[in-house]
């Protein structure tokens, strides 16, 4: 029966020494199973988080974040798209209004043949035996066509002048004052001419403003002058 007890004890006591004395560095490395641990009792301070790899979850929304990434750029791009597209649509209307008005007022798309000339002054004579050519403008054509010429001029006179402007072989114009309201250049008044002449021949063709002086002393300024191939011949011409 001592034997026993003795025993005993000894067993006690050497089971208790074991446990007060089991610590990290008595424990084999990797020697305690995941399922030895109660749950929810590790926390941050036991681990290094900069060890844990990426979750699945955590990759997705790199995902997303690089597909939000490419959407913004994807808006980014259609915007610079659309600024650009409305940049051109500007500069092709911006063109159009400059092309107009270099051609007197005729749309831009009308034309596939233009030239325009202009002349600071011009004073025809009583004393001309002819009439007195003040500007001419020359356009090549390919082919029979039509064309369109357009004038435009400022003029001035003493007491009672009188004179006339005309697209040769086209309309023309009275000029004239009874008394001397327009005397000089910084009063001039304004006149303008317009012609359609068709089925023009193929090659160089000239188009003149001529101008007469009829009474006292008329003078001509600013004159300028537009030609414009519309069409060839064989087809109809339509003006806006």
């Amino acid at each position: 029966m001592a034997v026993a007890l003795l025993a005993l004890f000894v067993a006690l006591g050497g089971t208790g020494y074991a446990v007060t004395k089991i610590n990290g560095k008595v424990l084999k490395d990797r020697s305690v199973p995941a399922k030895k641990l109660k749950k929810d009792q590790l926390t941050g301070t036991e681990i290094n988080e900069g060890k844990l790899g990426k979750v699945p979850a955590a990759a997705q929304a790199d995902h997303a974040a690089a597909a939000d990434n490419a959407t913004n750029a994807a808006n980014a791009a259609n915007a610079s798209a659309a600024a650009n597209a409305t940049e051109a649509a500007h500069a092709a209307s911006a063109d159009t209004a400059t092309d107009a008005n270099r051609l007197g007022g005729v749309p831009s798309l009308l034309v596939n043949a233009a030239n325009s000339a202009s002349v600071a002054s011009c004073d025809p004579d009583i004393n001309d035996l002819f009439v007195h050519t003040c500007a001419t403008v020359n356009l090549a054509l390919q082919e029979k066509s039509h064309v369109l010429v357009i004038a435009s001029g400022n003029w001035y006179g003493s007491t009672g002048a009188r004179g006339s402007c005309a697209l040769a072989g086209g309309q023309s114009v009275d000029l004239g004052q009874n008394g001397a309201p327009h005397n000089s250049a910084a009063n001039a008044a304004s006149f303008s001419l317009t012609q359609l002449f068709l089925n023009e021949p193929s090659g160089s063709n000239s188009f003149q403003v001529e101008c007469t002086e009829d009474v006292t002393d008329l003078k001509i300024t600013n004159l300028k002058i537009v030609a414009v191939r519309l069409a060839a011949s064989s087809l109809p011409v339509v003006l806006p």
